[in-house]
C-alpha cells in the first residue's frame, strides 16, 4: 500500500521560491538557482521546487544586519592578516576600518528604512 501524504502539513512545512523571496531579500530566481545547485535543501516536482520553511528561517536568522556586520568584520580581519604578516600593520588596519565603516553605514541605512 503506498504511503499517504498529509497535504495540509506538507503545505505548512514547505514554501515555493516565490514565497521564500517574499520573506527575504533574495529573488525567487535566486531561491530556484540555489535549489537547483543544491545550495539549499529542496524537493522538486512537476510545478517546481519546494523549500522547507526552516531553511528559509535559517537564512533569515543568519542574514540579519547584525550577523552581516559580524561576518564583514571577521572577513576583513581575516583578509587583513596577509598585510599584518608582512609587517604592514597600519595599512591593513586602515584599509579594514575604511571598509568596515562603509559597510556599517550601508547597514545603518537598511535598518533606518
Amino acid at each position: 500500500m503506498p504511503a499517504t501524504v498529509d497535504i495540509q502539513r506538507f503545505r505548512e512545512d514547505y514554501v515555493t521560491p516565490e514565497q521564500a523571496a517574499s520573506l527575504t531579500t533574495k529573488s525567487a530566481r535566486t531561491w530556484r538557482r540555489w535549489a537547483a545547485d543544491g545550495k539549499v535543501f529542496s524537493m522538486s516536482g512537476e510545478r517546481g521546487y519546494l523549500i522547507p520553511k526552516h531553511t528559509v528561517q535559517r537564512y533569515i536568522d543568519e542574514n540579519t544586519p547584525e550577523q552581516q556586520c559580524r561576518k564583514l568584520i571577521n572577513d576583513y580581519i581575516n583578509g587583513a592578516q596577509g598585510d599584518i604578516h608582512s609587517g604592514d600593520y597600519s595599512k591593513a588596519i586602515a584599509q579594514s576600518l575604511v571598509v568596515i565603516a562603509y559597510e556599517l553605514e550601508k547597514l545603518r541605512q537598511v535598518i533606518v528604512k
